[in-house]
């Protein structure tokens, strides 16, 4: 489930995608499985995006957030072992 949140007046929208893996990548400061779950799935502010509130018109104020609403049967967990060039080996 994928929720952006506009900053200013609070309006959320939330959007289900089906899914059967999962691309995440490998943080420095964690070398667990969970680490890598819990950074994939952190709140991030969308800044020059273009990205405009369908309730009040703001641009650019938003917050994004993924969670996992219902995870499948079978999942595949593919970890991005590269970052800008640089293999990350841990």
């Amino acid at each position: 489930m994928s929720k952006i949140e506009c900053q200013k007046c609070g309006h959320k929208s939330l959007t289900f995608d089906n899914f059967m893996d999962l691309s995440i990548q490998i943080p420095r400061s964690s070398s667990s499985v969970q680490g890598c779950l819990d950074n994939f799935i952190a709140a991030e502010k969308m800044e020059k995006c273009g990205y405009k509130c369908s309730k009040c018109k703001a641009v650019d104020r938003m917050d994004k957030a993924i969670t996992i609403f219902r995870f499948p049967k079978i999942l595949v967990i593919h970890l991005k072992r590269f970052s800008r060039r640089e293999k990350i080996t841990s």
